[in-house]
């Protein structure tokens, strides 16, 4: 509990840091116990292999002392064996033999002592040249190892060796190895090795190599430790860097971006995080621009109406039905735009309500336009329509009527006298097609993107007399959404505008 405490109370710099090393450690230290346990049995196989062969060239000596006493076992075969085996021991444990020494002078008195030894000291001494040609002074002999080398007979009696009082020893090497003449086996030769590795040298070699392995490793977790620091923080800067991008979004700043040239994730994400600044940007720009919108388009009915009631009441204005009706006209508008932006509203949030059913499109778009058939001759406007039989969607049959409803009459109210409307439903594989084109007057394909924002008018001066307050548009793309449909808009080839509205055809 206590180090998962720790560890939540670390910062991420830090947690990544003690991972890396923490990781390297482990894989170094199994890394080196699997060296170490590789390099003791290479090590004993190599000891073994070692004394194989030394018991094989003791073999031939056996084979030959045996054959040469007539192929038996006899004292005198024993002792030329015996004799054989302590050449191989004194071989084996580098023995040398006894050096010659001159025998020590007899002296009868202290005084004949001392005078002998004044004429050594008083010896010259030798010449640079001597000195420096002499051997240099034997380097300090390792104690040989024990082993004991012992024959048997195939009953498992002794014939010759050592004592073997090792046998029941732990932590001695023990070697085997039959003795053949002939074809068939006639004696066994066994060897025991106090050492486990074979010798003194051996052993030191041993743990020499331990401490080698030990510093390595050491050095290494040292490198990892001071890797790990910097490759924590290489990757923990872009991270910062995005949280400090994501701090100034917090606090309200949206223009400053995060600079860098990255082309990995985190290149991406930050990419990411700028494109939210920028989106923040535009819709706090955009809350402002609607709010400015809304007051306007309802501020301005509002100031129609209060300015002829207070002409009415002053006496300037007649209150006669006439005048009663360009209020109820305005009061109609202001109501009109309420609606709209009511609607707009819980569209956006998603709780418009739908009731998807079948529905036949076509006919829903006949009547639809025989009822925009008289408008659009009041408007001096020549409307033509083809519709395809049989082309059914799943849809909500209000929505859909009201989205057919403000297309017509937003192309009606926005094309010149004398000019023409088309509309054609038709299908395109598994969608239903409604194409909707117009004469001038036309916008171009840059302001086509923006017809579909709330309260966008072509005209700066929101000139009345075209009326609208820039919403039909926006409720119509909330309604195409819906039924996971699009609408898009561009430049006609009859001079104004083309609509095309795309709608899944369902199979019936």
């Amino acid at each position: 509990m206590t180090f998962v405490f720790i560890m939540k109370s670390m910062n991420l710099s830090k947690k990544l840091f003690l991972s890396l090393v923490g990781l390297t450690g482990i894989i170094l230290i199994v890394t080196l116990l699997l060296a170490r346990w590789s390099f003791a049995q290479g090590f004993s196989d190599f000891v073994n292999a070692v004394e194989q062969q030394r018991l094989s060239r003791l073999a031939n000596d056996v084979r030959e002392v045996y054959q040469a006493n007539n192929e038996t076992w006899d004292s005198s075969a024993i002792a030329s064996i015996n004799r054989t085996f302590l050449q191989h021991s004194n071989i084996q444990n580098n023995r040398p033999g006894p050096k010659h020494r001159p025998p020590r002078p007899d002296y009868d008195n202290r005084e004949e002592r001392r005078d002998d030894k004044r004429q050594v000291l008083s010896r010259p001494a030798p010449p640079p040249s001597d000195r420096k040609n002499r051997p240099p002074p034997p380097a300090q002999r390792i104690a040989p190892a024990k082993i004991v080398t012992v024959l048997y007979d195939l009953n498992g009696n002794k014939l010759a060796g050592d004592n073997s009082e090792f046998a029941d020893e732990t932590g001695v090497i023990v070697n085997e190895y039959r003795v053949e003449y002939a074809g068939e086996d006639i004696a066994l030769l066994k060897s025991w090795n106090t050492e486990r590795f074979g010798s003194a040298l051996g052993s030191r070699f041993r743990t020499q190599q331990l401490y080698t392995t030990i510093w390595i490793g050491l050095a290494c977790l040292l490198l990892a430790a001071v890797l790990s620091f910097y490759w924590s923080r290489a990757i923990l800067n872009p991270i910062q860097a995005v949280m400090q991008g994501i701090n100034k979004l917090s606090s309200g700043n949206y223009k400053e971006k995060i600079v860098h040239q990255r082309k990995d994730e985190f290149g991406a994400l930050m990419n990411n995080v700028n494109a939210l600044a920028n989106t923040l940007e535009q819709t706090k720009s955009a809350k402002s621009r609607w709010f400015a919108d809304i007051s306007h388009e309802l501020r301005t009915p509002l100031s129609v109406l209060l300015g002829e009631i207070e002409a009415m009441q002053a006496g300037v204005r007649p209150l006669d039905p006439k005048n009663l009706a360009s209020l109820e006209q305005e009061a109609l508008l202001l109501k009109h735009l309420i609606d709209d932006l009511y609607q707009l509203s819980v569209s956006d949030l998603g709780a418009l309500r739908y009731e998807f059913k079948p529905i036949e499109l076509n006919a829903l778009m006949l009547r639809h336009c025989e009822s925009k058939v008289v408008l659009a001759k009041e408007a001096k406007i020549a409307f033509s329509y083809s519709l395809d039989d049989e082309l059914w969607i799943k849809a909500d049959k209000n929505r859909i009527s009201q989205l057919i409803t403000n297309l017509l009459t937003n192309s009606i109210k926005y094309t010149d006298p004398g000019g023409i409307i088309r509309l054609a439903l038709t299908r395109e594989n598994d969608q239903v097609i409604i194409l909707l084109e117009d004469s001038a007057p036309s916008v171009s394909m840059e302001v086509c993107k923006y017809l579909f924002e709330p309260l966008y008018r072509i005209e700066k001066s929101r000139n009345r007399e075209q009326g609208g307050a820039g919403l039909g548009l926006a409720i119509c793309k909330n309604i195409i959404h819906a039924h996971k449909g699009s609408i898009t808009a561009k430049p006609s080839a009859l001079g104004g505008l083309q609509i095309r509205v795309a709608l899944p055809y369902l199979q019936v």
